[in-house]
């Protein structure tokens, strides 16, 4: 079966004219020199690394970007956006890539990175379905409009690379009006749902993100049923049905959300995510037993992210179970040392017990923070000046 979501692309370029090869109509607000010189200050800042990344791959500079990525999940698990990067690479390094997924002629040699890029790409939207999607504004960085159609596609991606996300789903939403009802049970134009539902997500226009996100949803667990191929983004129904639970808890639909996460738990008990977001919900609610059994259960699922342990300290320190909270932290700082949000909470918890580490612990903030967690830093530092 020929990859999902190489399949879906081969269909959007097809609706595209090739431009020399060296247009880029997605272009940087700011120079890789700058971007450079801000993750050099804020080395442990996930979100300078991923731009470096942007930085490096508008510029084609495959290597760096990936480095830079990677060293953005390492220091923070949770960077979606950096998973999403990594799965479109293999593509930008071979362009020519999509066409051999989807036919599924992929050249032995890079069918693992195939695999690696299909389980990042399941990743980024697991771990936020609101994750930031200016990755796509490069994807076709070497084609332009043909007709109406095509021009309202890269209006779409292009209001993605620029965070520009009522153009994104303004481009989208043409799309999608200009379909005929026969057009509409055509396989393929899935895709276009998906991606106007993720634009109106991120305008919390969650009534129009759950409707296409449910439509899309049947239309898959249709497709999986006779075991047939869809032209979708390589979500399954279970990972769709999460995306559907976590819009329904953004908009406050939250006992439809936990039902959804429960039934996406039946069927894939790995989904450690849903735990976590299960774990939100009850938060939210006060109900701090369920929300530590959901956070205990996500670990069992996945215990090598450390984030999770971060995850369980923190709703720990909120139900005031601060002994417990101060070793959740602790095991989470020796798994991720990268992280200087663990020994943030580390040290209030430690200052709240009275703990003479606490002062160390304080004092690793202001080492390692990096300057968008001023305000942190700023807590901290007062905290050590009241110390005796």
């Amino acid at each position: 079966m020929a990859p999902a979501r190489a399949a879906a692309a081969a269909l959007l370029m097809s609706a595209l004219t090739p431009l020399p090869a060296r247009a880029q109509w997605a272009r940087l607000a700011v120079s890789v020199d700058s971007l450079e010189a801000k993750a050099a200050r804020d080395s442990l800042d996930p979100v300078a690394l991923y731009q470096l990344g942007i930085g490096y791959w508008s510029i084609r500079r495959y290597d760096d970007a990936e480095r830079a990525f990677r060293r953005s999940v390492a220091v923070e698990p949770r960077t979606a956006a950096g998973y999403l990067a990594l799965s479109f690479l293999p593509y930008a390094r071979r362009p020519k890539l999509w066409s051999e997924a989807a036919r599924g002629h992929v050249p032995p040699e890079l069918r693992d990175a195939v695999a690696e890029s299909d389980r990042y790409f399941r990743r980024a939207f697991m771990i936020d379905p609101l994750v930031d999607l200016q990755i796509y504004g490069l994807m076709l960085p070497r084609y332009a409009a043909g007709d109406r159609l095509a021009q309202a596609i890269l209006q779409g991606f292009g209001g993605f690379f620029g965070g520009q996300y009522q153009a994104a789903y303004d481009g989208f939403d043409a799309v999608v009006r200009s379909l005929s009802d026969r057009d509409r049970e055509k396989p393929g134009v899935d895709v276009f749902f998906w991606y106007r539902g993720l634009a109106a997500a991120h305008l919390e226009e969650y009534g129009t993100a759950i409707h296409d996100v449910r439509l899309v949803l049947d239309r898959v667990a249709a497709a999986e049923k006779t075991d047939s191929i869809s032209l979708f983004a390589s979500l399954r129904s279970s990972e769709l049905r999460y995306v559907l639970a976590a819009f329904e808890q953004e908009a406050g639909q939250r006992d439809s959300a936990l039902a959804h996460f429960q039934a996406v738990l039946t069927t894939d008990m790995g989904q450690y995510m849903a735990h976590v977001r299960m774990a939100g919900i009850y938060e939210f609610r006060h109900e701090w037993d369920k929300a530590l059994e959901e956070r205990r259960r996500a670990i069992a699922t996945n215990p090598d992210d450390p984030s999770l342990l971060f995850d369980l300290g923190f709703t720990l320190a909120r139900a005031q179970r601060l002994p417990e909270a101060r070793e959740a932290l602790e095991r989470a700082m020796a798994a991720n040392p990268l992280n200087p949000r663990i020994p943030y909470v580390l040290g209030k918890v430690e200052l709240a017990l009275h703990d003479g580490t606490a002062r160390a612990t304080l004092e690793r903030v202001l080492a390692m923070a990096p300057s968008t967690l001023r305000e942190q830093v700023a807590e901290a530092r007062a905290s050590l000046a009241s110390l005796p």
